[in-house]
Formats: structure tokens, sequence, C-alpha cells
């Protein structure tokens, strides 16, 4: 990320409330004063520019969150209601970088998720390329380990009985020519 403006973009299948939280001062924890940007996903798209946060570190590793939920009920960056949130690393610096588009990237998400059983694994990748999904649990045990097809509709519908998976949080990462995905799913009991 270079200092300046930047742009979010997001697309959802039905309306969701949107939150963006940045760690900016690098003190390892969201405060809801570190909300970066809010508003609502339609069937369309989410857009943003962003500003440069006032006081940001720099050249440091930071953690951005992105919340998503079905309404607005919660306010902090840790309060999902019927929703997910993802963490990630930004860097931002003072000039500019060269950047590489990563090849066939997954962008990965589950929905529902908490999941009771079925759930689908949402994935961008093209048609006919060969994916690892590995599932773990939470103390890092690898429960699954499986090569798929992607599809056009670029979605599995899974179950979480079938894959016999209790009721707990999981990691689903999925791995296209090198390039790693992951997201996390909450089978609920």
């Amino acid at each position: 990320m270079v200092a300046g403006l930047k742009r979010l973009a997001a697309k959802w299948h039905k309306q969701r409330a949107v939150r963006v939280y940045l760690d900016a001062n690098n003190d390892g924890t969201f405060s809801t004063s570190e909300l970066w940007t809010s508003g609502i996903v339609s069937p369309t798209a989410f857009s943003r520019t962003l500003p440069l946060p006032p006081g940001a570190v720099l050249n440091v590793p930071l953690r951005l969150r992105i919340l998503t939920d079905s309404n607005f009920l919660g306010t902090g960056p840790c309060t999902v209601t019927r929703g997910q949130y993802l963490d990630f690393s930004v860097t931002i610096t003072n000039g500019p970088l060269g950047t590489v588009r990563p090849k066939d990237s997954a962008n990965i998400y589950v929905a529902p998720n908490p999941a009771d059983d079925t759930f689908l694994l949402h994935y961008a990748v093209p048609q006919g390329k060969t994916m690892l999904l590995t599932v773990t649990n939470s103390t890092g045990q690898t429960i699954l380990v499986g090569r798929l097809r992607s599809t056009a509709g670029q979605q599995l519908q899974l179950s979480a009985k079938e894959l016999s998976l209790p009721s707990g949080l999981y990691l689903l990462r999925l791995e296209v020519e090198g390039n790693v995905q992951t997201c996390k799913l909450l089978v609920a009991p």
C-alpha cells in the first residue's frame, strides 16, 4: 500500500453491512476510533476511496480487518451478529512500489458462516484449474486434503456432517498453482 488515496471494492450476493478497521498506530488492538470506512455492500458493489489515516505507522506490517454483517447491530471492531470478518496484513509506505498480481488467486469465502451443516465454499478461479483443498482444525491438525477441479459456478457445496466435522473452528486452505488463500469456517453445535 502506498501513502495517499487507495481504493477498496467488494461485491456480495445480497445486501450486507461492511466495516473496515486499520490498526494504524500498530498497538496490536483494534478500537472503534480506528474505523477506516463503512457502508453497505449491495448486490451491485461497495466501493470506497480510502485516505491515509493521520499518524499511521509507515513501513511495518499493520493489521487490517474487514467485517461483513447482515445488519448494523454490532458497532465495534470485533462485534459480528450474523456475518464474518477477515484480517489482513498491510504495509503503508511513503513511496511507490512495484506490484505483481497473483496468478489465479482463489479469493475464497464460506457462506453461511457459521454453518449448521451445509455450506458453500466460494472461489474465484478460472474454470478447469486444479485446486488443493486442506481443512485443519483449531489445533492445527489436518482433517481433510482433497484435489478438486474448478468449475464455471465457482462454488462448492460441502456438508460438515459428510466431512465428519464436529462443531468448532476450522481453517480452509485453497491452493491454486502455488497461490494460497485461506478462510475460517465455524461449524455451529
